[in-house]
């Protein structure tokens, strides 16, 4: 019998590992666990920001982030304000600009 005790003990402790520490297939990215709509994190604000004042040639600190969404996919839009300019961005999560728009005339 005590082979058998021996078996339960390392079925036992092998379910309680697994159970302490699950097998992961791969961690949920930020967009995955965003809700559409949810705000995007400062560092993709920021690389909006930079580009609405690089594309735009305004000083470093002119543009700021008026509000963000996550809208799906990996997708951010950002509205940023500089003076009376206003403009829309859209950048995936990694900080990679999909657009730039805006009004007013470039410099």
């Amino acid at each position: 019998m005590k082979p058998l005790s021996t078996l339960a003990t390392i079925l036992v402790s092998t379910t309680l590992v697994a159970c302490t520490f699950p097998q992961k297939e791969g961690s949920p990215s930020s967009s995955e666990s965003a809700e559409v709509g949810a705000p995007a994190p400062s560092s993709v604000e920021h690389a909006c920001v930079k580009a609405a004042e690089d594309w735009w040639h305004l000083g470093e600190g002119a543009a700021v982030p008026v509000s963000s969404e996550f809208l799906g996919s990996g997708l951010y839009e950002v509205h940023i304000r500089a003076g009376k300019r206003r403009f829309s961005c859209r950048v995936n999560e990694d900080g990679s600009i999909r657009s730039v728009q805006g009004a007013g005339k470039r410099h």
